[in-house]
């Protein structure tokens, strides 16, 4: 059975337990992408925490007609951790939720087991367990093609050698590498090499602080060191600005003035490179004396 707009329809209450937090939080995005218009989300979309929330204000919210929509979305995340009695009314609740509501409920590795929730009626169940060897080349391939690229097997190989096991680490690896590679849709085992895991960016962010600092005599001094290891300009602005995206995308590294004025300049200069309108060796340091010069600031938490 499907719902106006083709999708399969979304159970009333879903359930999401396991150990591995990336394809969680990718499930429970994947389902509020069906489910709720990104225009009304603000009044649609309802998030909690299971040990700090008030278990009043959960069924409230659940409670409530959606705006402008079929269907409301309630998240209650670390379900689990909620007090037994809080689980318990919880668990009540769910048989007797409205049809316009949908009920999301995570927890860690023994939430699925957990009684209070899993005799709850027609409830869908998705068990994010750790993937298989099998299985995570395929995932990371996959992650590759979202980003445009690829890479031979011996150097997904390696790239699981060296970089963190867990999903969120390795999605983040493959996102740095992807800046890293540019315009080639191939990255390489030296890429690999260069870029990934421990101790493989670290330059760059004392690269990113000293231009935040406004200190463009520490950033060039850096930028030195970079190309000393044998960074090339187009690699070293492509991992700035993956830098910036990514604490701006975290709400605590930059304002969105600033990050889309740095985005621009790195732009703009990548754009100088490739036309020859700046000498290669002058390119980053064209990049970071505008950057130091302007407004482009980072925020310090």
């Amino acid at each position: 059975m499907e719902n106006k707009k083709g999708i399969p329809k979304i159970p009333k209450v879903i359930l999401i337990g396991g150990e591995e937090e990336f394809l969680k939080e990718d499930a429970l995005q994947k389902i509020k992408k069906d489910l709720i218009e990104h225009e009304f989300e603000e009044f649609n979309y309802n998030l909690f925490f299971g040990k700090d929330a008030n278990i009043s204000t959960i069924l409230d919210a659940a409670n409530t007609l959606p705006f402008m929509a079929d269907k409301r979305m309630v998240v209650v995340k670390n379900a689990d951790q909620m007090k037994s009695q809080d689980r318990e009314t919880l668990f009540k609740f769910c048989f007797s939720l409205k049809e316009t509501t949908c009920m999301v409920l995570t927890g860690g590795k023994a939430f699925l087991k957990d009684k209070s929730f899993t005799l709850i009626k027609d409830a869908k169940v998705i068990n994010c367990r750790p993937l298989y060897e099998s299985k995570l080349n395929s995932w990371i391939i996959g992650r590759l093609k979202m980003a445009g690229k690829s890479m031979s097997p011996t150097a997904i190989e390696r790239l699981k050698e060296i970089a963190p096991k867990d999903l969120e680490s390795l999605s983040l690896e493959i996102e740095k590498l992807a800046c890293y590679a540019g315009k080639r849709d191939e990255i390489s085992i030296e890429d690999v090499e260069r870029v990934a895991g421990e101790g493989g960016i670290d330059n760059i962010f004392d690269l990113t602080d000293a231009i935040g600092r406004k200190d463009a005599g520490g950033a060039l001094k850096i930028s030195l060191l970079l190309r000393r290891e044998g960074r090339k300009p187009h690699e070293t602005i492509g991992l700035i600005a993956w830098h910036i995206r990514k604490m701006y995308g975290q709400a605590k590294g930059f304002h969105k003035e600033e990050a889309e004025k740095g985005l621009e300049l790195l732009l703009r200069t990548d754009s100088y490179l490739k036309t020859g309108r700046i000498p290669e060796n002058g390119a980053i340091e064209f990049l970071i004396i505008n950057l130091c010069k302007s407004d482009f600031r980072q925020r310090v938490y």
